[in-house]
């Protein structure tokens, strides 16, 4: 992420979205429930575009990876949702918006991708295995660091698609009736 120049945040980071999720509908001066945290966000002008969750690499508890992977896939859809409204306000929002997310569980990290076309599409970019072993450890490496430069390119462009929707003005009513009179006419 350093490399493509997104902004981060590591180590325990409220998750916005699920925060929006589980407070709709109630009134400031009710209980309001606390984000859920997340190993690590990545930052878009509209929210967190990335969400990662992270075990040990070593004798990392079993029931992490499923508990981490549910987790960072509710977040990511929570994420969406949140970024989609934020985007509405001001500009139409590009086709196939999405959102990011990456699981790791011992040395393996999956890399998530999340869209909406009808219905919530989730699929799995890549994955990379981080090597532990000396002899298997440059060409491995080299694979795990092209994984992810090749993650933090697809964040990128993302970021810039966002950009591009923002410069498109949304229609006002005002407008929109006199373009159908022009046709008319």
């Amino acid at each position: 992420m350093t490399l493509c120049k997104i902004k981060t945040r590591s180590l325990e980071v409220g998750i916005s979205g699920v925060k929006e999720r589980k407070n709709h509908g109630k009134a400031r001066t009710e209980s309001q429930e606390s984000a859920p945290r997340a190993d690590g966000i990545g930052l878009c002008k509209e929210g967190q575009i990335y969400i990662a969750e992270a075990a040990l690499i070593q004798n990392a508890k079993v029931d992490k990876e499923h508990d981490d992977s549910w987790k960072v896939k509710r977040a990511m859809r929570d994420s969406w949702i949140s970024q989609m409204k934020a985007l509405c306000k001001t500009a139409l929002p590009h086709t196939g918006m999405r959102v990011f997310g990456s699981s790791s569980f011992n040395a393996e990290t999956k890399f998530y991708a999340l869209d909406f076309s009808g219905a919530f599409r989730l699929y799995q970019i890549n994955k990379m295995t981080i090597p532990l072993e000396k002899e298997s450890f440059a060409p491995l490496m080299r694979a795990c660091l092209t994984r992810c430069l090749e993650f933090g390119l697809y964040l990128l462009w993302e970021i810039e698609s966002r950009k591009n929707a923002t410069t498109t003005k949304p229609l006002t009513a005002k407008s929109r009736c006199l373009k159908k009179k022009k046709k008319k006419g």
